[in-house]
This record gives structure tokens, C-alpha cells and sequence, in this order.
């Protein structure tokens, strides 16, 4: 047995990988940067129902990071960026790098591109991306929580009602 302990130890030493299906949300090249790294990072964003991850590039795998969705505290448009509707009507005076800012419990991310350069992404896309983290991150409602649970009981009662009445043949 002592053959064995290193094969065990290794086959241990790796981590669960397994991920259940989760429905993807939004995907796409965005760029952010972190308070404690400046350097602009333009990677390709993947948010699901479960996390915000991050890869090299579309077919890359596995993710360079991930945040789960219940880790994200806040994502709030950046002061003086640029918006879809007015983007070349910046103030100098409060303009911003980032287009809107992720806050998580552990760091806070500045994401998009103010002015971009080669690999920025449209100030479009960016308040795409900021509001589909937002709806991610918001609790359902509870009237679409009651509207749901009502279908299904209607939907469960109709099929039981059709499984109690016999078929008639004429």
C-alpha cells in the first residue's frame, strides 16, 4: 500500500470541477482593471445565473476567475462616463477611466473603457453589460415568484385532471 499513498494523494489533492448547468446571461470582450492592479485587462466576460467569469478568450477554458453572483455587492455607472445617448458629452472636471464599477465583498473592479483604444468596447455595450450584472445580481420579485408558482399548480392540476378523465372513443 505504500505504493499507492502518492497516487492517492494526487488523485485528493485535485479540486472538484464539475459545474452545473447554468444559463448564460451576457458574453463578451470587456475590459476592467482592480484598485490593487491598474493595468487594463481586456478579457472575454461570461455572466451566467450563478457567476461573472473570466477567460483569455471565447473557446479558452478553464476561467481565469470567477465571482459568484451572491459575492457582488453593488455595480454602479462611474461618475462622468460616457454614456450610449450622450457619449461625447464628458466633464472634464469628474471624468472617469472606467465606465462602471463592480463591488464585491472582496475588491472592487473598474470595468469598461472611457475614450478606449484599440480593444475598447462601445459605451453601448458597456451599459449592456452594467445592467445585466445588475439583473443578475437583483433578488427575483415576489410577484414573479407567486405568478410563477401559480402557473405551475395550474399547469400541474390541468395535467392531473386530464390524467383522471377517460379517454372516450366515439
Amino acid at each position: 500500500t505504500a505504493v499507492n499513498i502518492p497516487l492517492m494523494r494526487i488523485f485528493q489533492s485535485f479540486r472538484s470541477t464539475k459545474r452545473y448547468a447554468s444559463k448564460v446571461l451576457k458574453e463578451g470582450r470587456m475590459t476592467h482593471f482592480t484598485k490593487g492592479d491598474a493595468k487594463r485587462k481586456c478579457l472575454w466576460w461570461r455572466l451566467t445565473t450563478k457567476s461573472l467569469c473570466f477567460y483569455k478568450s471565447k473557446d479558452s477554458t478553464p476561467a481565469l476567475a470567477e465571482i459568484s453572483v451572491r459575492e457582488i455587492l453593488s455595480v454602479e455607472p462611474a461618475n462622468g462616463a460616457a454614456t450610449a445617448a450622450q457619449p461625447s458629452q464628458q466633464s472634464s472636471s469628474n471624468w472617469t477611466p472606467h465606465c462602471f464599477t463592480i463591488r464585491t465583498t472582496t475588491e472592487l473592479m473598474y470595468c469598461g473603457e472611457n475614450g478606449g483604444g484599440g480593444a475598447s468596447v462601445g459605451p453601448s455595450e458597456t451599459a449592456s453589460w452594467c445592467e445585466a450584472i445588475r439583473n443578475a445580481i437583483m433578488p427575483v420579485k415576489e410577484s414573479q415568484a407567486t405568478t410563477t408558482a401559480t402557473t405551475v399548480e395550474t399547469e400541474v392540476k390541468k395535467a392531473d385532471d386530464e390524467a383522471k378523465t377517460p379517454d372516450r372513443k366515439s
